[in-house]
């Protein structure tokens, strides 16, 4: 599912975005925006203490004005406040055991409910405290969230505690705080006069969302930069591989929050002989950059990007991919480089890569002349963003991560919900533009709402999908769970800048779409018509049993790995691929698959 710089808009990394103020973002990519904004608002001999990576990548990382951006200003006014009457400073962030041992993504909000007109929300209890209740008073003009806060648990000291909460609609958001030691009321207003009519239907029926922060808010800002310094080998020119620390920092994010334990290899690169790659073959791939590892959490998968070897007519060989160009990677969209050329481009990218061969049986029966031209049709499109989401979003809740430690109580943890997505990408939708590719055309395919052209003409904005949805009797935390048919249209663009209609795939849909073009899936019961392509993460690609254990391994590979079941090509860190080859194909499969960390458990009939 791997692409470059603007993949970032991933869910995490929205929510991130949001936190900094999108305003800042629209002439940037989200990383770099995110980088300068924390810079800004953290002072220098902190944030190298906290992330060094981060605080040396400097020189990459543009300089950015906080007031530049509505809620930058608020965020460090709100800073510079906290620790002016104690409440929380630089030198205490990331003192929590919690916070310090797992700080990545800690500013992923809980959600506790919402207040509805008519309806009070009694919130749970928090760390400042004992008892909360939020109510919705009417008026012509306004909805006002009125919070009643009591049980101070914080101490006698003012502010000595402080809860934080994102509180929202898909219209308007606000930030709301309740320190102690006073109990007493709060209210945040929701204006009603510029609401157009299926932003009003959501306030009216579902109230205002409620989301509680776990941390200070000086420790949120330094989970921020934490999170961020995951993604520096993503800032910068073309090409490039991560550092040593920031690989470092990866493998640790992935043992922590993924369970995947990457081991330093002594052999960074086997040469194997050309001839033992074949048309069809899968290569797994991670790049130890902050999305990769990502990605891989959310998909229960070890790998962040796929690929497909394929021979031309003359027998050249080429790697098959799509992803965006950036600051590893030269090349955007959908396309073919000789196996000649990506081997280095992959070493300078700072790629792991695994060569994982078709069966025998299976080798036999692909079709490469009908894979090769399915593919010529495809290429130079662009990366398919506007199914980025959709194959890794399979059921209501058991698809977003929660926040380690996951042997925590249930109602201590942190995850992401439904409920924070639906209301935070119609509000990024209005700052950034760019953030509707991701999710609004495949909304509304979803409520049988077709783009009428490119750039998604036709489609409903996000607000009038949800109010569709409702209407239509779809409930809408099932809008992403519904199947993504492969016959489905998305607005896509040429590499020259042809806007047209076309296929979106990211790279493990484009794998499945060359072996289902090539007969692969001709024998499941339905036909090839029964396997949805857009379904697949990239797990679900490599478990396939037509790719199998090779009988033997080339005696370099045994040697630089000898745990490893398949021949690691390149890297500075093992990547093995976990269930690979054990599942047997069938109809609609990969449709209904949780990913739940650590353990990722899945029906044998997902």
């Amino acid at each position: 599912m791997r692409t470059a710089a603007h993949r970032h808009v991933l869910v995490f990394t929205l929510f991130l975005a949001f936190v900094v103020g999108a305003e800042s973002l629209r002439s940037e990519d989200v990383v770099g925006g995110l980088a300068s904004l924390v810079k800004a608002l953290i002072p220098e001999s902190h944030l190298q203490r906290l992330t060094p990576d981060l605080h040396a990548a400097s020189a990459d990382i543009g300089s950015l004005n906080p007031s530049d951006s509505s809620l930058g200003s608020t965020l460090k006014s709100t800073l510079e406040w906290a620790e002016s009457v104690a409440a929380s400073s630089w030198n205490t962030a990331l003192s929590d055991p919690i916070a310090k041992e797992y700080p990545y993504f800690g500013v992923i909000p809980k959600y506790v409910g919402a207040a509805r007109d008519g309806v009070p929300l009694t919130l749970p209890e928090s760390r400042c405290w004992k008892s909360a209740t939020a109510t919705i008073e009417k008026s012509d003009s306004a909805y006002t969230l009125k919070v009643i806060v009591s049980g101070n648990k914080g101490g006698i000291l003012p502010f000595a505690c402080i809860d934080y909460y994102f509180v929202a609609t898909v219209a308007s958001w606000h930030l709301a705080s309740f320190g102690t030691p006073v109990p007493g009321t709060k209210s945040y207003k929701f204006e009603l006069g510029k609401l157009t009519d299926a932003e009003l239907w959501d306030i009216q029926t579902k109230g205002v969302r409620m989301f509680r922060f776990r941390d200070d808010l000086h420790t949120l800002t330094a989970e921020l930069a934490k999170t961020v310094e995951l993604l520096t080998p993503l800032i910068g020119k073309c090409c490039k591989a991560p550092s040593t620390s920031a690989s470092k920092n990866n493998v640790d994010f992935l043992q922590k929050y993924a369970n995947v334990t990457m081991k330093p290899r002594t052999t960074k690169v086997v040469t194997v002989n050309e001839t033992d790659i074949h048309s069809g073959d899968f290569l797994g791939i991670i790049r130890l950059d902050g999305l990769d590892p990502m990605l891989a959490w959310g998909m229960g998968s070890t790998t962040g990007h796929t690929a497909i070897a394929m021979r031309d007519e003359a027998g050249v060989l080429h790697v098959l991919e799509s992803t965006t160009n950036g600051s590893y990677w030269p090349t955007n969209g959908i396309q073919s480089t000789p196996w000649a050329r990506w081997v280095p481009q992959a070493i300078t990218a700072g790629h792991q890569v695994v060569h994982a061969p078709l069966s025998e049986e299976a080798r036999k029966s692909f079709d490469v002349t009908k894979a090769r031209e399915f593919f010529a049709t495809q290429k130079d499109l662009n990366y398919g963003f506007g199914t980025l989401l959709v194959g890794w979003i399979d059921t209501v809740s058991q698809n977003f991560p929660c926040l380690p430690p996951y042997d925590g109580a249930e109602d201590q943890s942190y995850c992401l919900t439904w409920e924070l997505i639906e209301v935070l990408f119609p509000l990024l939708s209005k700052e950034v533009a760019v953030v509707s590719e991701v999710y609004l055309e495949a909304w509304n395919h979803r409520i049988g709402v077709k783009a009428t052209g490119p750039q998604c003409a036709g489609c409903l904005p996000p607000a009038d999908v949800l109010m569709k949805a409702n209407q239509s009797g779809i409930v809408a935390n099932t809008l992403f769970s519904i199947v993504e048919s492969d016959d489905w249209q998305y607005s896509q663009q040429y590499n020259n800048g042809t806007l047209t209609m076309g296929n979106a795939f990211v790279c493990d849909v484009l794998v499945c779409r060359v072996w289902k073009a090539g007969g692969l899936f001709d024998e499941v019961k339905g036909g090839a018509a029964a396997i949805n392509c857009g379904e697949f993460t990239n797990w679900d690609a490599y478990v396939l049993d037509i790719l199998a254990v090779p009988t033997s391994r080339p005696q370099q590979c045994v040697e630089a790995d000898p745990d490893n079941q398949l021949c690691q090509l390149m890297g500075d860190y093992t990547l093995n691929l976990n269930n690979y080859g054990t599942k047997p194909l069938y109809a609609h499969i990969a449709e209904t698959c949780p990913s739940f960390a650590p353990q990722y458990k899945k029906p044998n009939n997902c």
